[in-house]
């Protein structure tokens, strides 16, 4: 057969030419698949890191609540803590406070009847004292009691001693 070609001469194509024509459509077809590769590639990527974001944030908000929480409870903890050493402190000055009524105790029973209370006054490590009496000879007696050794007090002040002809001595004591 013979080859018949009824388009004009111009538009004809040299042998060069549909080979290059050839040659492009294979490029650009496999340029095509190269793109469609890539972005499926970068589809999967996209979704790979979305999905690692993701669990990510899941994580930090639930670090974040961890975090909350357990500040809250560093918060309770410290504040039983400062109860305790407040409850601390008061059983100490009731202990305290047990030992110096037991020594305002021993001191009382060793009074003579003749002695007699105007004032007391308890503090966390002393006592004061204000007595009154008739006579001279009882304010003697108890000072003899007050500085024997076997007492509870290390240190006793006599702060004031007077005499009013009315009320009779009246005497001001400090005892540590």
């Amino acid at each position: 057969m013979s080859n018949i070609n009824l388009l004009p001469e111009e538009l004809n194509k040299s042998k060069g030419t549909g080979a290059l024509l050839f040659i492009l459509k294979k490029v650009s077809l496999m340029s095509g698949i190269v793109v469609i590769l890539a972005i499926i590639l970068a589809s999967g990527v996209l979704f790979f890191f979305s999905r690692q974001l993701a669990d990510v944030q899941s994580k930090n908000s639930e670090l974040t609540a961890n975090i909350k929480k357990l500040s809250q409870t560093e918060q309770k903890l410290f504040l039983v803590k400062d109860r305790i050493s407040k409850i601390d402190k008061v059983l100490a000055d009731k202990m305290q406070s047990e030992n110096s009524i037991g020594n305002i105790d021993q001191t009382v029973s060793s009074m003579s009847s003749s002695l007699s209370f105007k004032t007391a006054k308890i503090e966390a490590n002393a006592l004061d004292l204000t007595l009154a009496a008739k006579d001279s000879f009882s304010i003697g007696e108890f000072l003899q009691v007050l500085v024997q050794p076997n007492t509870n007090y290390a240190k006793v002040v006599l702060k004031n001693l007077g005499f009013n002809s009315d009320l009779g001595y009246t005497i001001d004591l400090k005892m540590f």
